[in-house]
Formats: structure tokens, sequence, C-alpha cells
């Protein structure tokens, strides 16, 4: 529990632990030569006030902690949500290495997404199945990767009038690193399905929000454009958008309908 910066009093389950020490029999013994491992199993575990304000019920667990490196592996429910985890913990890191390394899967609808703190998602009708995985390092930064599968959802978009029935297959991927003070950076984004297909990256600000996206591929219908938005000192943002053709005819009513 020290580990995850957890009190004891917080958390409750059962667990079954094994400890296997090596100790050379040799009159110099000093501590660094004695080797130490343990492995546990966790079951109906749950944990209350985890850091970001975060609780897991319903856990069941396989840990193992060896001399520079834990391991925890399993299911449980964070939050409300049903989630398959993945944490591994390096005591020996690097500067330059992540010390903490996390994988997450499951599927949430969006008041889930909402529970767990995650970033809006467009207008969404269903669950979104995702794996994300999270690279966390001793300055405070982290990079990770995410895929989320939008097939079971429905879409509707206005800003782009792009609206993705139930049962289309769509799926969103991007790779993101956070600042210590907060800032995210998205390097690649990529959305495809239900007629869509749109690459960039963009760049967030944790007060300001989005700073500026660039797509060098949207392409939508009839539409086939490069995107820039960048926003404004004094609010607002600038949009200049470069390519053959962009379709007007979703955002005029009436815009080609004949007499």
């Amino acid at each position: 529990t020290k580990a995850l910066a957890i009190r004891p009093e917080h958390t409750t389950g059962m667990s079954a632990t094994r400890v296997r020490l090596r100790i050379p029999l040799r009159d110099d013994l000093s501590l660094a030569q004695v080797g130490f491992s343990a492995a546990s199993n966790l079951a109906d575990l749950a944990l209350l006030k985890m850091p970001g304000g975060y609780e897991l019920s319903n856990g069941v667990f396989t840990l193992a902690v060896e001399r520079d490196a834990l391991q925890m592996s399993g299911q449980g429910t964070v939050s409300g949500v049903p989630l398959q985890l993945s944490w591994k913990r390096d005591f020996q890191a690097e500067p330059d290495a992540p010390g903490d390394s996390l994988t997450i899967r499951g599927r949430a609808t969006e008041k889930q997404w909402q529970a767990l703190g995650l970033p809006a998602l467009p207008p969404v009708r269903g669950a979104v199945e995702m794996a994300v995985s999270i690279d966390a390092y001793k300055n405070g930064a982290r990079r990770g990767a995410a895929r989320f599968d939008l097939t079971a959802v429905a879409i509707d978009l206005k800003e782009i009038a792009w609206h993705k029935a139930s049962a289309v297959p769509a799926e969103m991927k991007l790779t993101f690193q956070t600042e210590a003070n907060g800032g995210t950076f998205i390097d690649y984004w990529d959305v495809s399905g239900g007629g869509l297909n749109a690459r960039g990256r963009a760049k967030f600000d944790p007060t300001a929000g989005l700073v500026s996206l660039h797509s060098d591929e949207f392409a939508f219908g009839a539409t086939r454009l490069m995107v820039d938005l960048t926003a404004l000192p004094d609010g607002g943002y600038r949009l200049d958008l470069k390519g053959p053709s962009m379709d007007l005819r979703p955002f005029v009513p009436g815009w080609g309908d004949t007499a």
C-alpha cells in the first residue's frame, strides 16, 4: 500500500502470500547479497481514496514483488467501471526511463468515461471499447498510446456533420505525452470509419484547453482538406483550410436542391 500511496485503513480484501528468501551461506554476507521475492493472490480487493480520487472494488489481482520491481495484474471495478488492469513499478528506473507502466482495457459509456476523469468524447450513445497504456516518469511527465473501438456507439458530431450509426465500424488511435505542468501534446491521432478518415496532431494547455490542431488529411464525403486550427491570444481560433475540395452541402440547408 505504501507504493500505491494508500493508507492501510482504506484497504480491504483477502490475500494469500508466498515469500522466498535466497541467503548465501558465507561468513561475509551483506544485505545486498540476500535475494527476496514475494507473490500474492488478492481477492475482493477494495481500495478507497486512491490517487486521483478513484476507488477500486471487486478486485481480483496477482501481485509479484522483487528487489527492483513490483508487478500487479488482474481486474476490478474502478469508480464504477469494470476494467482489466496491469501495473508495473520499477524501483531502480533510470531518470530517463519510466518508473511506472500502466495498461487499462475495458469498455465504458459516456457517463462512465466521465467518472474516470478522462477527456470528453464527442457526443456518443453506447459503450466504447478501449485499450490504453501509460508510462509515468519521475519528473511528472507521462507518455502513452490508446486505441478506441467506436463500432458499437452512435456518434453525432455536428461541427463536421459526421453522423455514425451504431454497428458501423470505426476506431480512434492516438499517442500522447503529458508534461509535469499538465500540458498535453497528442503526437498523433487517427480517426477512421463511418465515411470519415482524418489524422494529425494537437496540443492542449491545462488552463486554456485546445491550443492548436493540425490535420494533414481530412477526408469526408467529397471533402479533401488539410486543416490548421490555432488559438488566438484574445480568444477564438484562426482556421486555415487547404485542399482540392470542400463540400458545404451539410452546412447549408437546401444547397444543391433543384426547384
